[in-house]
Order: C-alpha cells, then structure tokens, then sequence
C-alpha cells in the first residue's frame, strides 16, 4: 500500500500543532509567510518592507542564541535556488539550516534541535 503523502501546507499545519502543544520551555517559533501567491501591489509593498526570497518557512530561536532555520518540503521535493543561496548565507554565519521530507522527518529534527519537550511529537 503506497504511503500519504502529505501537502507542505499540512505538514506545516501539523508541525504547528506540535509545537502549540508541546514546545520546550524557552523555545520561541514563528512563521514567516513569504512563499504565498499575492497581488502586485501586495507583493511590491511587501518587497518594500525588505520581504526576502528564500527565507526558510519556520524558524526557531532556542536559548543561547542558537538559530535553526527549517524549511519543509514534501517527499521528492528539492530546494529551489533562492532556498539554496538563503541557506548558504546563513550557514555561513554559523546558523543551523535543515530540510526535512514529511512530518516524520519534520518532528524528528523539531525534537533533535530542542524545539519539542521530550516525548513531544509523533
């Protein structure tokens, strides 16, 4: 029987709800919603306020200053080249950058890097 494939909106969604109710203590999370389909003017205002292409879709900010960018994909899905050049530059600044394939893979590196409290996730 084949495995579901799940959407990068639903594993997102679902990365979420993990993090919602299950979040280390310390650990700050947040969204940054560059990848959506707008209108030009939209899109001209929000290049204005320095919107950056490439920008991973989540973002965690652990104690101690340690940043780890996650970008989600689906199974077979590659970073595309401005993905690719934002991960570079932030590793290049010492920042910790993942991809992860489906939730599974989206909850382990969540639980590896602190974000989730033991046990937290699947």
């Amino acid at each position: 029987m084949k495995a579901l494939v799940l959407s990068e909106l639903a594993i997102h969604e679902a990365l979420v709800a993990h993090l919602r109710a299950a979040a280390a203590p310390g650990v700050i999370w947040f969204h940054v919603p560059n990848g959506e389909k707008r209108d030009a003017g939209t899109a001209r205002k929000l290049k204005r306020l320095g919107v950056l292409p490439g920008v991973a879709d989540m973002i965690y900010l652990l104690p101690g200053g340690r940043v780890v960018f996650h970008e989600l994909k689906t199974e077979g899905r590659a970073l595309e080249p401005q993905q690719r050049a934002f991960r570079d530059a932030v590793t290049a600044l010492g920042c910790e950058f993942h991809v992860t394939h489906g939730l599974d893979d989206a909850l382990f590196v969540a639980r590896s890097v602190g974000a989730l409290r033991s046990g937290g996730g699947r």
